[in-house]
């Protein structure tokens, strides 16, 4: 058979499979490295925490989960993924006012309260890598930059003093695109992305920067985009170990986020919208209250250049008294973040 009739031959064949693609060999190491890693964080525990007199330093003060990725959001995530074989990157500052408070016993019968963590300025380096069309790997690599506050150690008579800067619980993610939006201009689309995240414990058991154990985190978001408008919902759990401060347990919670925005000015793609977010715990806490930590904020973004795939961000708000207990929840946050985010393009056939 000729070069010509072979080639013509090939073109008949149903393409089942698929075209092995350039940089196969590395994607299904990296998805193997990640598997091993998420091995490793299942197993992993926070054994450097200090239970005293019913407290406890395995506990997150900042609970937001800032995502690499296009949206006009801080707490929900992008409801699309990165394109095959381009990178997403970005870095997320939060500055959040006494998001670990404590009341203790005092001359004052309504008690006195402590701030274990006053202020903290917190930064997450963000990455992703699409894997497929539809399927994408993701890291989280937050930290403390700067925290300042009473500390356990001010309560418990271990003279522990609250370090100024510590690492915290680093995530990894594997998300999936159910429904990509679509690609050519269209009044209405709509996105929905499933992600699993996990949280690995190696943060500072110290500085409130860790949990006790792996937190496992699936969550589904979905975005609907009518004209100028987009209304965002995300909806997951964050399963991990228990812990206690002050007789407080915190550990498995339920999340719920909703944003809506608006594009207000085109050319450098301007968005202005609003978000709030709630993480209720299905424990039982003592006098039968209810740990429901939540916040709002309101968000302005902009992606003037690259195409629109550089974006910058602003937004600010506090916390929604939802309950007595708001543990994590700060009396008010200011955030900015800038982010490269490809803009899918349609494949090439």
């Amino acid at each position: 058979m000729s070069d010509a009739a072979r080639a013509k031959a090939g073109r008949g064949i149903p393409r089942l499979l698929g075209r092995p693609r350039r940089g196969f060999g590395v994607r299904v190491a990296t998805i193997a490295t990640t598997l091993a890693a998420s091995l490793l964080a299942l197993a992993a525990r926070g054994d450097d925490c200090f239970p005293t007199n019913g407290l406890g330093g395995c506990i997150d003060s900042d609970e937001l989960w800032p995502h690499a990725g296009s949206t006009p959001y801080l707490s929900i995530g992008p409801s699309t993924t990165t394109p095959e074989g381009r990178v997403s990157f970005g870095l997320a500052l939060s500055y959040s006012k006494r998001p670990i408070v404590l009341r203790v016993g005092s001359t004052d019968p309504a008690g006195r309260d402590l701030y274990l963590v006053d202020n903290l300025l917190d930064g997450t380096f963000l990455f992703a890598l699409g894997i497929t069309d539809r399927f994408e790997l993701s890291l989280a690599a937050p930290m403390a930059f700067y925290e300042d506050g009473a500390g356990v150690g001010a309560i418990d008579g271990s003279g522990l003093r609250l370090p100024r800067s510590a690492l915290r619980d680093g995530r990894f993610a594997f998300s999936y695109a159910f429904v990509k939006p679509r690609r050519e201009p269209s009044r209405v689309s709509f996105g929905l992305v499933g992600r699993f995240e996990i949280a690995a414990p190696y943060g500072s058991g110290d500085a409130f920067a860790r949990s006790q154990t792996a937190t496992l985190a699936p969550t589904l978001t979905a975005k609907v985009t009518i004209g100028r408008f987009n209304v965002a919902s995300e909806v997951g759990a964050r399963l991990r170990g228990v812990s206690v401060l002050g007789g407080t347990g915190w550990g498995p919670e339920i999340t719920a986020s909703l944003g809506v925005s608006a594009r207000v000015w085109d050319l450098p793609k301007l968005d202005v919208g609003a978000e709030a977010f709630a993480m209720p715990a299905p424990l039982v806490q003592p006098g039968g209250q209810v740990l429901a930590p939540g916040e709002w904020a309101v968000d302005v973004s902009a992606a003037p250049l690259l195409g629109g795939d550089l974006s910058f961000g602003l937004s600010g708000g506090g916390a929604i008294p939802f309950s007595q207990l708001a543990l994590t929840a700060p009396l008010y946050r200011l955030s900015s973040v800038v982010r490269y985010a490809p803009v899918d393009q349609p494949s090439r056939r």
